[in-house]
């Protein structure tokens, strides 16, 4: 049965170890973080200025890691309703290309004609600077959002982790009809 009640012990230590007898194996005397879940109430997220030194505030902090979770679970809606508002938005627009043609001497005239796209398959649509760039720009928010849950989940406290699985069920129940393709 996994013990929660151990809080790990986070000082480095400096030298070297004094017991010639220690396993390499044996993380916790060697000073080394732990990798186990732990109930603590102190236990810094993001910084080590931003931890929580009384109950209130580790609460504070659990509701803070469920309304990111849950913004985190909307970003992805929104990125999928957009990408497919970008998409419905493609079909039937027509789009200038420009043919080369060359003469019997060689030299090159460009001749310009509209087509209309059909989309064939998951590829095909043009480059629009305006759409690529707010692509690039949701993608960045919804990875930057996911790594901070990531090093959230990874301070292995068990509230936390509790806390950032609590804001990914309400997310998705509020917004999960919105994601298309199984959204992370």
């Amino acid at each position: 049965m996994a013990d929660f009640t151990q809080q790990p012990d986070y000082s480095a230590t400096s030298g070297s170890s004094s017991s010639s007898s220690s396993s390499s194996h044996d993380m916790t005397s060697s000073g080394s973080m732990s990798m186990v879940f732990y109930t603590s109430t102190s236990t810094p997220l993001f910084s080590s200025s931003w931890s929580p030194s009384t109950l209130g505030q580790y609460v504070g902090v659990c509701v803070f890691l469920i309304v990111l979770c849950f913004i985190f679970r909307f970003l992805l809606a929104w990125k999928s309703v957009l990408e497919h508002g970008w998409k419905e938005g493609m079909k039937g627009k027509k789009v200038v290309v420009a043919v080369g043609l060359g003469d019997a001497n060689g030299a090159s005239k460009s001749e310009t004609t509209s087509v209309v796209l059909k989309q064939k398959g998951w590829g095909g649509r043009p480059f629009r600077f305006s759409t690529e760039l707010k692509r690039s720009c949701m993608t960045t928010l919804v990875a930057g959002t996911g790594y901070l849950i990531m090093l959230a989940v990874m301070t292995m406290n068990v509230g936390y982790f509790m806390s950032c699985l609590a804001g990914i069920f309400i997310g998705e129940l509020a917004w999960g009809r919105f994601i298309e393709g199984g959204g992370h």
